[in-house]
C-alpha cells in the first residue's frame, strides 16, 4: 500500500514538473492595438498611410511561443461588404513582408466588424508568423465591395488583397500591434 502511496505522489510530481515547464517555456503576452483610417498617398510608398483613429474599434493579440491570435472589433465598415483582413509582419527580417489573409465576412447593416484568427509560427508556408514576441504586426481591412452571401465562402478567399476598379489598393483600415 505505502509503495502504491509513492508511486501515486512521484507521478503527480513529475505532472506538476511537466506543466510548470510548459508554462515556464511558454510565456503568452497580451496586448492591444490602435485602428486607424487609411488615407491614399498619392505616388508614395505604401500607397496608404494612417490617417485619423477609428473611435470605438480596438484590437487585442495573444503572443505566444507558437505565434500570434488576432482579434478586431471595429466600426464604420460599409454595410453589406465583404471584407477581409490582411496581416504584415513588419519588422520580420523579410523583404518585403508578404501579406497574408486572417480572416473574412461580410458585414450587416450595423457597420460593425468582428474578425478573429491565428497565424502560426513557421507552421503554415501560408501563415506564416517570424517572431510572436517582437514582431510587430498590422492588420489591414479590404474592403471587396457588395457581395451576397451565397457567394461565401469564396468570395472572402483569395491570394491578393483586392484592388478598387481604378487599380488602387481598396483598404480602408488598420489595426498595428507594437512590439
Amino acid at each position: 500500500m505505502k509503495r502504491w502511496r509513492i508511486l501515486g505522489l512521484m507521478m503527480a510530481l513529475a505532472l506538476g514538473a511537466i506543466v510548470l515547464s510548459s508554462a515556464i517555456a511558454s510565456p503568452a503576452v497580451q496586448g492591444t492595438g490602435t485602428a486607424f483610417y487609411l488615407v491614399p498617398n498619392p505616388g508614395g510608398t505604401p500607397p496608404v498611410k494612417d490617417g485619423p483613429p477609428v473611435i470605438g474599434a480596438k484590437g487585442t493579440i495573444h503572443r505566444d511561443c507558437n505565434g500570434v491570435t488576432i482579434n478586431i472589433h471595429t466600426v464604420d465598415l460599409d454595410p453589406h461588404h465583404a471584407y477581409t483582413v490582411w496581416v504584415f509582419e513588419v519588422n520580420c527580417g523579410v523583404v518585403p513582408c508578404r501579406p497574408v489573409q486572417l480572416t473574412g465576412k461580410i458585414i450587416g447593416k450595423s457597420g460593425k466588424g468582428n474578425f478573429s484568427g491565428r497565424l502560426a509560427l513557421n507552421a503554415d508556408p501560408s501563415r506564416p508568423v517570424q517572431d510572436p514576441f517582437s514582431g510587430d504586426f498590422h492588420c489591414i481591412l479590404a474592403d471587396h465591395g457588395p457581395l451576397d452571401p451565397k457567394d461565401l465562402p469564396n468570395a472572402i478567399k483569395s491570394a491578393v488583397p483586392p484592388f478598387a476598379p481604378d487599380g488602387s489598393l481598396n483598404w480602408e483600415q488598420v489595426v498595428v500591434f507594437a512590439p
